[in-house]
């Protein structure tokens, strides 16, 4: 017994293999004088949309896509949460990325149609984020559109910023309302479908759905919502 119990320290501690976490196997080792390797617990990241500073608009934009169909939506909002106007529009586009571009070039559109110059559109693609930074990035059969939006954000104050998924609610269900439009369509009151989500956002309620925080030496996952 103590041969084994040597030869299990020995070569328990000349290894970084991880431990399953349950208190059997914590147990077990202790008693074998094994040096426990726990899971690293991953970063914990707070989701929360953000209103605009003053005199500022913030549009949030999201694309969707299906095999047979893309689409692509946006909601506007002023430095008090309070909703000015939203969209939803198929864009027929061959990828999701298209569909995201499309729904951030309609945002240009529509916020240069109002007469808004200082606008924050914000997206939960880097991509898109990258593509404003180079057009390079933009398929050849939308870059003679693109270039027409770039024209016009040369002409506001314009900031473009990347949001995560679970911040981005309201623009996503709206793409995905898109899909089954069949044109462009404006709201000048809040659509039924993200009613839920537009009132989380205005309290500043916490949007990170999937955040998980792992518990040293305890082995399971805890959502936070």
């Amino acid at each position: 017994m103590s041969w084994v119990a040597a030869n299990v320290v020995l070569a328990g501690n000349h290894t970084k293999a991880l431990s399953s976490g349950t208190i059997s196997d914590f147990s077990m080792l202790k008693a074998f004088m094994v040096t426990i390797h726990p899971t690293k617990p991953m970063n914990l990241k707070e989701v929360i949309w953000q209103p605009p500073p003053p005199q500022w608009i913030k549009c949030n934009t999201d694309g969707a896509s299906t095999p047979t169909a893309s689409a692509c939506g946006g909601i506007f909002r002023n430095s008090n949460a309070e909703f000015l106007c939203a969209f939803a529009s198929k864009t027929d586009m061959a990828s999701a990325f298209s569909a995201e571009l499309c729904g951030f070039m309609t945002a240009i559109e529509i916020a240069d149609a109002r007469g808004w110059r200082n606008m924050w559109i914000e997206s939960d693609s880097m991509l898109v984020v990258n593509a404003y930074k180079s057009s390079n990035l933009v398929p050849w059969s939308l870059s003679n559109r693109w270039f027409n939006c770039i024209k016009l954000a040369g002409h506001m104050n314009i900031i473009v910023s990347h949001i995560f998924r679970e911040g981005n609610h309201c623009a996503d269900r709206l793409a995905n309302v898109g899909l089954n439009l069949d044109r462009l369509t404006l709201w000048n009151d809040i659509p039924f479908v993200i009613k839920d989500s537009f009132e989380s956002n205005r309290l500043g309620e916490k949007e990170a759905s999937m955040l998980h925080l792992y518990l040293l030496g305890l082995g399971f996952t805890q959502c936070i919502c």
